[in-house]
């Protein structure tokens, strides 16, 4: 209709889990009931969730954060400024704000431009006198929660670790966590635990100790058995971020003697590759039919030698219905030239900020929002709203802690790329590592030639 004012509706949440009472969904319908009930044009494309970015990645959004660092917001508010749209709609005034300096800026350039910002509530100006005060008074206190809570938290965290109590869901293998939140010794595991440190003091592979931790019972992945390793949690140490260490927080499984000793050791990738071929046991290829690592195998025809990499488990019963297998050198010089291509590729598109330091800040973040919610309903824990929200935010964190291990791997290699200037005068084990980093995963399926080759993309150096 020509002449309506066009809305954009902003969504927030502080955890994209934030699905009780207040999701996004909620906002959604209340902003369009809003935009009905004062005959403004407001889209459902036009309400923005803050939490998801222009590629449909989850991203943390805080009302605390600067404007260049709410991309959304900051785009209504151009829109605005460019004559695009006249109103900016969230449900609350803190989905809008928690930083009174940003809602400063933002009601400013806004009512420069003519337009307005509202919520369900009523507009947050700075048009008179009194709506300057209410708006100044109303962002105050959105400000002081959201610093109070993150100091609260804060001071949870430090007397709980005082206490003994860890501060995370997830226990670690070994252990068991009693109603307290304390740690004692699981008398089935913690022999696995003091075994699996026995064999890596004496040399065996992280590969070697991730099958002996499978066979028990305990599923790591290979980053996730490094970390075990160095976890201080086995030596009786409770160690959060920059909080106060407990250094004698309960009954240690590990000897220290024995930890320190395996700290000290490097952690080779696997044993030594005895054959010349580039992909050797580095587990990079793999059978499509089956997932099983390829292995380097050789023929003879004519009285010459080739190689190439197979299926192990062709023929084997019923492991895998096909003999997948490709030539060695096909293949090696394919892996070798894409590499190459990232390599190039990589170098242009690093950014200043790794996603491991990301990841850190994410696991950051969904610790304080945990935090905060177990400080704020104390005594409320045995309500079933209370205990679903406490173990949403529990499995958000425990998520953001995975995600964090995971890339620190990937920041270490991704120095590594970045160094790279010439493939040609990296030795074996460092185009090895590199195809490793790079190309970490191949699949071979039935066809001829490189057409079936299919290249998984790397996590984190995309």
């Amino acid at each position: 209709m020509p002449g309506r004012q066009r809305a954009i509706g902003i969504v927030r949440v502080s955890q994209r889990t934030d699905y009780t009472g207040h999701s996004p969904e909620v906002q959604a319908r209340a902003m369009l009931k809003k935009a009905g009930d004062n005959d403004w044009s407001l889209e459902p494309r036009d309400i923005w969730d803050e939490n998801v970015d222009d590629a449909g990645k989850v991203r943390k959004a805080s009302g605390g954060a600067k404007l260049t660092d709410r991309p959304k917001l900051l785009a209504a508010v151009e829109a605005v400024e460019q004559g695009k749209a006249k109103v900016i709609v969230a449900e609350r005034m803190d989905r809008f704000f928690r930083d009174l300096d940003v809602q400063r800026e933002v009601i400013k350039r806004v009512e420069a431009a003519g337009g307005k910002i509202e919520t369900l509530n009523g507009a947050i100006s700075h048009a008179t006198a009194e709506a300057e005060l209410n708006a100044n008074l109303n962002g105050a206190v959105n400000q002081y929660m959201r610093r109070t809570a993150m100091e609260r938290s804060w001071a949870a965290v430090e007397v709980a670790i005082e206490q003994g109590k860890v501060p995370w869901s997830q226990t670690a293998p070994g252990y068991l966590r009693d109603e307290n939140s304390r740690l004692t010794p699981d008398p089935k595991l913690a022999p696995v635990m003091v075994k699996a440190f026995e064999m890596r003091r004496k040399k065996a592979t992280i590969w070697e100790v991730r099958e002996f931790l499978r066979a028990h019972g305990i599923e790591r992945s290979y980053h996730g058995t490094q970390h075990l390793f160095r976890d201080r949690i086995y030596v009786g140490e409770i160690h959060f971020g920059t909080h106060t260490p407990n250094l004698k927080a309960h009954k240690p499984i590990i000897k220290r003697s024995v930890f320190n000793a395996v700290a000290k050791l490097k952690d080779p990738r696997g044993p030594k590759v005895e054959s010349p071929r580039l992909l050797a046991r580095l587990g990079v290829l793999r059978c499509d039919t089956c997932g099983g690592r390829m292995v380097v195998g050789t023929q003879t025809q004519n009285g010459r030698s080739y190689a190439f990499y197979r299926c192990p488990h062709a023929g084997k019963g019923d492991d895998c219905s096909a003999r997948m297998s490709i030539g060695a050198t096909l293949i090696e010089d394919h892996l070798v030239s894409r590499a190459k291509d990232l390599l190039v590729g990589i170098r242009e598109t690093v950014t200043e900020v790794s996603d491991a330091q990301q990841a850190a800040q994410a696991l950051e973040d969904a610790q304080a929002a945990l935090d905060a919610a177990v400080q704020a309903f104390v005594g409320l824990e045995v309500e079933p709203s209370v205990n679903k929200r406490l173990h949403e935010l529990r499995d958000a964190r425990d998520e953001a802690r995975e995600r964090y291990e995971a890339e620190l791997d990937t920041e270490g290699a991704m120095s590594m790329v970045v160094g790279v200037k010439d493939w040609d005068q990296l030795t074996f084990d460092e185009q090895r590592e590199l195809i490793r980093v790079l190309v970490p995963e191949v699949r071979v399926k039935r066809g001829r030639g490189l057409a079936r080759v299919e290249i998984k993309p790397p996590t984190g150096l995309r």
